[in-house]
């Protein structure tokens, strides 16, 4: 599942009425702990730090350390630091599946074309910033 998450929007291209323009390159809204535990410090785009997931650190001993767990998968002190990344990590979950949901939704509206692919990928860039969509039509 971590291999899924980047930490940081794609920054992608669209066409506006006056040219092109960049958007994207925010933070997942990750935890610290998460960011801290799984990811590596990069520069700054857009005025964004990116973090790079790092590979080296995706096995499930680490995992289960991290969120405090033992080795059969159960939380040891559901009140301790670990534990409350471990509901980070659920809630990380649950946005990403909206955020899927989301994008099927578009990616719907446009095939049926009452969405132009760029209205489609701004709403997409949109929902990842957490704005509010504007409904057209």
């Amino acid at each position: 599942m971590l291999k899924q998450i980047k930490g940081n929007a794609d920054i992608q291209v669209v066409k506006t009425k006056s040219g092109t323009k960049k958007i994207g390159g925010e933070g997942r809204k990750l935890g610290q702990k998460l960011l801290d535990a799984f990811y590596i410090k990069g520069p700054k785009v857009n005025n964004q730090i990116q973090y790079k997931l790092d590979p080296s650190k995706l096995n499930l001993p680490y995992f289960y350390s991290v969120f405090g767990m033992d080795a059969s998968g159960n939380i040891k002190d559901a009140r301790s630091g670990t534990a409350q990344a471990t509901k980070n990590l659920m809630e990380l979950l649950s946005r990403l599946q909206t955020l899927k949901g989301i994008e099927l939704a578009i990616d719907q509206q446009v095939a049926e074309g009452t969405k132009t692919p760029a209205e489609g990928t701004r709403q997409k860039a949109q929902a990842k910033r957490k704005k509010k969509l504007k409904e057209t039509g």
